[in-house]
């Protein structure tokens, strides 16, 4: 079961990244081609969905996840893998997929689609 900052999730879809070399470019008018430097590590901005199925609403969830925004994160994959000191940018709650009631088993419940905007610190 995959998780971001202790909140679990049945489905994480996306890949988390870490930084990687940028380089910016530039042009100085009236000279032909291009300038370029690189900065150093960073270019560590990615997206990830996450999904949970719940007994009951998400409110909870959902309250519990939009307070980790501004904080750094640990995240680990469906696979286990750990990413730690991921800062949470956003997350978008405000779709109508965010909460859509569903039955199953018997039970009424949940299906909690959450996007997230995170940052690689490291």
């Amino acid at each position: 079961m995959s998780s971001i900052g202790g909140q679990e999730f049945s489905i994480m879809r996306g890949v988390p990244i870490a930084l990687s070399q940028t380089v910016e470019e530039w042009r100085v008018p009236g000279l032909d081609g291009y300038g370029a430097q690189t900065l150093g590590k960073g270019d560590g901005l990615f997206r990830l969905e996450t999904v949970a199925y719940l007994i009951g609403t998400a409110d909870t969830l959902i309250a519990n996840c939009l307070a980790l925004k501004g904080t750094l994160v640990t995240i680990v994959d469906d696979w286990g893998s750990t990413v730690n000191n991921v800062l949470v940018k956003g997350i978008n709650a405000s779709r109508p997929e965010a909460k859509a009631a569903i039955i199953f088993g018997g039970y009424t419940g949940t299906r909690c689609a959450l996007l997230w905007d995170l940052v690689a610190t490291q």
